[in-house]
């Protein structure tokens, strides 16, 4: 960082790399249509679900099951065992 005026020049190192970060924004379910998901959910059996986010570093996310398994802080991709599947729209 340089802070100048006509008297002076002042200098000064960070001494440990930085990260700017950005506020996330456009949050959007990956293989879903209008509320349902494109492939079908199987019980008992491994689901991937994603999110694309438009901006925004560092993202974390909350993921909420239908059969009341949450997921606290997670990345973008959640794997999860379906245990009970909810039939509903949106």
């Amino acid at each position: 960082m340089r802070a100048m005026n006509p008297l002076d020049t002042v200098e000064w190192k960070i001494p440990e790399p930085f990260y700017v970060q950005v506020a996330p924004t456009t949050i959007k379910p990956d293989n879903v249509i209008d509320g349902w998901k494109k492939e079908a959910i199987v019980l008992g059996e491994m689901s991937t679900l994603s999110v694309t986010v438009a901006t925004g570093t560092d993202v974390l996310c909350d993921w909420e099951m239908s059969d009341g398994t949450t997921y606290i802080g997670e990345g973008t991709q959640s794997i999860h065992l379906t245990n009970l599947v909810i039939f509903g729209h949106g």
